[in-house]
Protein backbone atom coordinates (compact mmCIF):
# COMPACT_ATOMS: atom_id res chain seq x y z
CA UNK A 1 0.00 0.00 0.00
CA UNK A 2 1.42 3.53 -1.04
CA UNK A 3 1.22 6.10 1.79
CA UNK A 4 -1.11 8.08 -0.19
CA UNK A 5 -3.00 10.85 2.38
CA UNK A 6 -5.51 13.61 1.62
CA UNK A 7 -3.37 16.76 3.19
CA UNK A 8 -4.07 20.05 3.37
CA UNK A 9 -2.10 21.36 0.41
CA UNK A 10 -4.46 18.38 -1.82
CA UNK A 11 -7.49 19.87 -0.30
CA UNK A 12 -6.69 23.28 -1.52
CA UNK A 13 -5.50 22.56 -5.17
CA UNK A 14 -8.42 20.53 -5.34
CA UNK A 15 -10.77 23.30 -4.15
CA UNK A 16 -9.35 25.73 -6.63
CA UNK A 17 -8.95 24.09 -9.24
CA UNK A 18 -13.15 22.76 -9.00
CA UNK A 19 -13.82 26.93 -8.20
CA UNK A 20 -12.41 27.30 -11.40
CA UNK A 21 -14.29 24.55 -13.59
CA UNK A 22 -17.36 25.61 -11.32
CA UNK A 23 -17.15 29.21 -11.84
CA UNK A 24 -16.34 28.58 -15.93
CA UNK A 25 -19.16 26.33 -16.26
CA UNK A 26 -21.58 28.89 -14.31
CA UNK A 27 -20.80 31.45 -16.42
Amino acid sequence: MRNHRISLQDIATLAGVTKMTVSRYIR
